[in-house]
Formats: C-alpha cells, sequence, structure tokens
C-alpha cells in the first residue's frame, strides 16, 4: 500500500558524491565499524572523514598526512614541544616552581617536634 499524495514528493536521501546503491551500502558498513572502533567520535566528523578518503586522490591524502606531521598546528596544546606556545609554557612552569619553593612555610614546618 503506498500514500501517495499528489504534487508531493517522498523525500531523498542527500547523495552530494553521487555514490551508486553499492557505495552508499559500503559507506553504510563503513561507518558502522567506525562507530564501533571510536565509539566516541562525533557521527557527523566520522562521515566527514569517510567522504574525504574516499573521494580525495591517495596523493593529495598523503600530502595532508604530511603537512599533519610536519607543520604545527595553533590548536595544539601548550605542553606539545611542537607548539609555538612550548617555549614560553616551560619558562612559565619554571617560574611558578621557584615561586614556590620561595612560598611561606606551612603551620607544619612550624611547629616544635614533639620530643
Amino acid at each position: 500500500m503506498s500514500i501517495a499524495v499528489p504534487g508531493f514528493e517522498r523525500k531523498q536521501a542527500e547523495n552530494p558524491f553521487s555514490y551508486t546503491d553499492d557505495q552508499i551500502a559500503e559507506r553504510k558498513l563503513a561507518l558502522k565499524y567506525m562507530r564501533e572502533m571510536w565509539p566516541d567520535v562525533n557521527p557527523m566528523h566520522a562521515e566527514w572523514v569517510y567522504d574525504l578518503c574516499k573521494n580525495t586522490p591517495k596523493d593529495k591524502l598523503d600530502e595532508v598526512m604530511e603537512k599533519v606531521k610536519t607543520v604545527p598546528s595553533k590548536h595544539l596544546p601548550c605542553n606539545d614541544p611542537r607548539s609555538h606556545l612550548f617555549e614560553s609554557s616551560q619558562e612559565r612552569s619554571q617560574e611558578r616552581s621557584s615561586v614556590s619553593d620561595l612560598r611561606s612555610p606551612s603551620v607544619s614546618d612550624l611547629r616544635s617536634p614533639e620530643s
């Protein structure tokens, strides 16, 4: 039984990369495996990665991966040696440790030794 309303069409799934039916099935299966392997990854990000890897030539992917390894990102944590903030972060941590060494004695240091 089909409920067809004249003048209205059923919504079609978006297919911006013009995948065939077999490719759509392969994509669904790959995304399922990705969700099982990396359950904490946002499903939308997994779809982006799949589409990027599937639709980008191998040499371009190799170029992107090499760039990730060699070009520092502005989104690295301060304590990462590849970060442009690494040296200043190290200096600040050394300053903090030297300041903590100069702190006033604690209450336990002021207590007289018990005999």
